[in-house]
């Protein structure tokens, strides 16, 4: 399915500003949504994540599939989006579960609050590797 631009968002205002704060609303929402559930690896289930990650990616017309493991269990989504004229493919690899909380009494906030304060994102997931990745996911190409 081609949406015309990059990440399937709707086309939005004219002024590229404007619809970059418009994703970028979209992009934050996604990010609360993710740092609050569960996915501490060997500890939670990833289907949670996935399936967020699933109705974004539907919301916006972004074409994706199911992977499958061996047993048949969802294991994870790949995406493709297309661009407006032709040009090198990406390949973006990412995990969706976090470390556990470790301490929670050294955490200054709870470790799955997803709160924006100050424009940081709180909470485990929010700065690591792999949110990094789930945003270059979502970003236009430049």
């Amino acid at each position: 399915m081609t949406t015309g631009h990059a990440g399937g968002e709707p086309a939005g205002p004219a002024d590229p500003a404007a619809a970059a704060a418009v994703r970028a609303g979209s992009v934050v929402d996604l990010a609360q949504r993710l740092v609050r559930l569960p996915s501490r690896g060997g500890v939670d289930g990833h289907g949670p994540v996935l399936e967020v990650l699933e109705t974004w990616l539907s919301d916006r017309a972004v074409r994706h599939r199911r992977l499958y493991g061996g047993s048949g269990a969802l294991v994870g989504l790949v995406a493709e989006v297309e661009g407006e004229a032709p040009g090198r493919w990406w390949a973006l690899d990412a995990c969706v579960d976090t470390a556990p909380f470790g301490d929670g009494s050294a955490w200054s906030f709870p470790p799955t609050c997803g709160d924006v304060v100050d424009g940081w994102l709180l909470g485990r997931g929010s700065a690591d590797s792999s949110w990094r990745r789930r945003c270059c996911a979502t970003s236009p190409p430049t």
